[in-house]
């Protein structure tokens, strides 16, 4: 789990691992102390400021997939035997 923030008191805000996952990844645990880690809040004593949302990450693709397709001339000579095949069936449908 990574928060944002202070890591400790006045230091600059960054991004610093912080609490822990149970085992089946559906809860998450944190402690945040006065004035310690994960407090925004360090000037006054008794007040905790803790600026949290959970955020599930999205995915990176791995890469592009090359998708196999016809060339021009292979669409050309589909359509060709395609349009051959068809006159064909419909020669040999007027003259029996």
């Amino acid at each position: 789990m990574q928060k944002y923030g202070p890591a400790v008191s006045g230091a600059a805000a960054t991004w610093f691992s912080w609490g822990t996952f149970s085992p089946d990844r559906l809860k998450a645990t944190y402690q945040v102390i006065d004035n310690g880690t994960g407090d925004s809040n360090i000037t006054d004593v008794g007040v905790i400021e803790d600026p949290f949302a959970p955020v599930l990450l999205a995915v990176v693709p791995g890469g592009a997939t090359s998708i196999p397709t016809l060339s021009e001339w292979g669409m050309v000579m589909m359509s060709l035997l395609l349009g051959g095949l068809a006159w064909f069936r419909l020669r040999r449908r007027l003259h029996p």
